[in-house]
């Protein structure tokens, strides 16, 4: 963990439904706002398939807040992905993807990540707030690990996910302009909250 925020329990022992969307708001006034509501389930024309969407409002947070209660922040390619439709409460769709840098994991190593939705010949489960992730993409992304199944998810979902073009420049909700992945790192990693919990492993 990157560091022990002192209102980081109290807020996943509330959040309950959140943590499958891997949704942790920074303060307990942004929990009624950042809940979704319950899906959405409509049959499209063919009567074949089947569409829930799950709508979910995240508040903006500052990038402090993601550095704060992130578990890891990694820049990664996605290598693959498939889609868990046994996944409660709803299907998600499971990434695979490898680490180039992380400030927890080893580089090279494989990371399965989890996001609610996901299409099958079935069905399609839409969230509103899940950033569209295709293989070979080459992204940072702020990841929490989920309290009791231990699984990693996107940390405030778009929000958390950073894409990083062919010119190797970021772009995403606290990205600089031209500012490019080292960059990045080297702004997070030189708060000293960071730096302290680090050294401890």
């Amino acid at each position: 963990m990157l560091l022990s925020h002192p209102r980081r329990s109290g807020l996943l022992l509330v959040c309950g439904l959140l943590s499958s969307l891997a949704i942790t708001p920074s303060t307990p006034r942004d929990v009624a706002t950042a809940e979704p509501v319950a899906p959405e389930t409509h049959v499209e024309a063919n009567r074949n398939h089947v569409v829930q969407q799950i709508h979910a409002y995240i508040a903006p947070m500052p990038l402090e807040s993601y550095v704060q209660l992130a578990d890891d922040v990694a820049h990664v390619v996605c290598v693959a992905k498939e889609v868990d439709v046994q996944a409660h409460p709803w299907t998600q769709t499971v990434y695979k993807m490898e680490v180039r840098d992380s400030l927890q994991h080893a580089k090279d190593s494989i990371l399965e990540v989890r996001v609610a939705g996901g299409e099958t010949p079935e069905g399609h489960v839409v969230c509103s707030s899940a950033p569209r992730i295709e293989v070979g993409a080459e992204l940072v992304v702020f990841l929490n690990r989920d309290a009791g199944s231990g699984r990693l998810g996107l940390l405030g979902l778009k929000q958390g996910t950073y894409v990083v073009d062919e010119r190797g420049e970021l772009h995403g909700l606290h990205a600089r302009a031209g500012e490019r992945v080292s960059a990045f790192f080297d702004r997070i990693a030189h708060a000293p909250h960071i730096l302290d919990a680090t050294e401890d492993h």
